[in-house]
């Protein structure tokens, strides 16, 4: 599955209504549809480089499926 995921959870109230989803709502949705991996596209350009390894960090492990974190370049095989 791919989720939009610019937002963290705390981002989304300031940004509520921009047509961007959270982070945490697109693992929601992964678990509901029981999707096999997620990926997690569109962040905000202004993250420094090393966020998207963070975020793999907090969402990972916890979750019956792979998390990907797209970056520029990234394919993935469907």
């Amino acid at each position: 599955m791919i989720a939009d995921a610019t937002y963290s959870e705390q981002e989304y109230p300031t940004n509520k209504g921009r047509g961007h989803g959270t982070r945490r709502s697109g693992v929601d949705m992964a678990k509901a549809a029981d999707a096999g991996a997620l990926c997690l596209p569109h962040h905000d350009p202004l993250r420094s480089d090393g966020e998207p390894d963070e975020i793999r960090r907090q969402l990972g492990g916890t979750q019956a499926f792979q998390i990907d974190i797209a970056y520029e370049g990234h394919e993935m095989t469907l």
